[in-house]
């Protein structure tokens, strides 16, 4: 729904192309992508999904990706 994201980007009174979406799953960034914005990947160390264990996706093209915050944060500065 590009609406979220754009309206997101309203609110804060910013372009699209001004900001990103952090997030731990493509779809959501591909989406955010699609609008525009800048994606930076964020890993979730603790929430491995046991049952996806043969569904893997290859992390790749997004601006940014990081295995935590804090790592994302010392990225961006």
């Amino acid at each position: 729904m590009p609406q979220v994201y754009l309206r997101a980007c309203e609110l804060l009174g910013v372009t699209p192309d001004r900001a990103m979406l952090i997030a731990a799953h493509d779809y959501d960034l591909e989406a955010a992508r699609g609008c525009g914005l800048k994606t930076a990947y964020v890993t979730r160390e603790f929430a491995h999904d046991p049952s996806k264990a043969n569904n893997v996706k290859q992390i790749v093209g997004w601006e940014y990706t990081a295995n935590s915050l804090t790592e994302l944060a010392e990225a961006l500065s």
